[in-house]
């Protein structure tokens, strides 16, 4: 009964401690300098505290040096116990590994990056580490309104001027638990009418409407030089040959524009056709 409480009592004291450093042992990958505390019931002398050197490995007695750098906590504890079989009987749940003090942290980057999720990251990194880690920032980012978040409270990072190189005392060192998130820099805007493929488009901020003509597949063979622009209250007409020759202003779109193009009067598809048979004919007349 004794041997019972105190394993109990020996559990909890490992609870506390993995708690006491907020560690997220379940899914925390070792690294060099890391520093455990390990047990085995009923064998005092093999207490002891022990640190990931620079080779990623730990000594042990008994089992000798085991790799211990890329292992989860609970991977190391299944390693320990499958090499301390070979000398001593045990039985489950008797080895017993805590990680005291640990390296890395955890770091998530959301938004409008290439690879979001959370990485283990060395202490001392730093914001523009996180963002590389996640792969960098893609086009649709709006670098003027990056947030990092650490224990609920909220920092406006100039990311823009960050990656330039001109502000870079805003390249914080990071904590465990921070949230570095990237907003999009869009907007959603519509087409309609003649082009091959009408529809809604998020687009990056600053497009113009002839952006949004190629991003719809241009126009087809029957699409007027006329198209009506409507943003907001205002409705404009314009004349699309003067704007592809750069002749016209090209309007920079607004979130909920949109663009149609009517169908033209005149099938010049068929006008080519009939000319091309006539010339044809006249050919086989003659």
């Amino acid at each position: 009964m004794v041997r019972r409480v105190s394993l109990v009592l020996g559990i909890l004291i490992l609870m506390v401690l993995i708690n006491s450093v907020g560690i997220w042992a379940n899914d925390y990958k070792l690294s060099v300098d890391d520093q455990l505390f390990i047990s085995v019931w009923g064998h005092p002398d093999l207490q002891r505290q022990t640190v990931v050197g620079p080779d990623g490995k730990i000594n042990f007695p008994l089992v000798g040096e085991i790799k211990a750098i890329g292992l989860t906590v609970k991977e190391l504890t299944k390693v320990l116990d499958t090499r301390l079989r070979q000398y001593i009987k045990l039985q489950e749940a008797q080895v017993n590994v805590a990680l005291e003090k640990y390296q890395r942290f955890r770091v998530t980057v959301l938004g409008e990056v290439n690879r979001p999720g959370t990485y283990q990251l060395q202490k001392g990194k730093r914001i523009l580490d996180a963002i590389s880690f996640a792969g960098g920032v893609n086009q649709l980012a709006d670098l003027a309104h990056v947030k990092l978040t650490r224990n609920n409270k909220s920092l406006l990072i100039e990311l823009e001027s960050l990656l330039n190189g001109d502000n870079t005392l805003q390249n914080y060192k990071l904590e465990d638990g921070d949230v570095l998130y990237i907003p999009e820099d869009t907007i959603e805007v519509t087409v309609l009418g003649e082009v091959r493929k009408a529809g809604k488009y998020k687009l990056k901020r600053g497009v113009h409407l002839s952006d949004l003509i190629a991003q719809a597949g241009g126009l087809t063979d029957r699409a007027s030089n006329k198209a009506k622009y409507i943003s907001g209250k205002r409705t404009e007409s314009l004349e699309l040959a003067k704007i592809f020759n750069k002749k016209s202003n090209n309007p920079n779109l607004k979130n909920g524009d949109t663009v149609y193009i009517p169908k033209t009067k005149y099938d010049w598809q068929r006008f080519f056709f009939f000319v091309g048979g006539l010339n044809s004919l006249k050919d086989l007349l003659n």
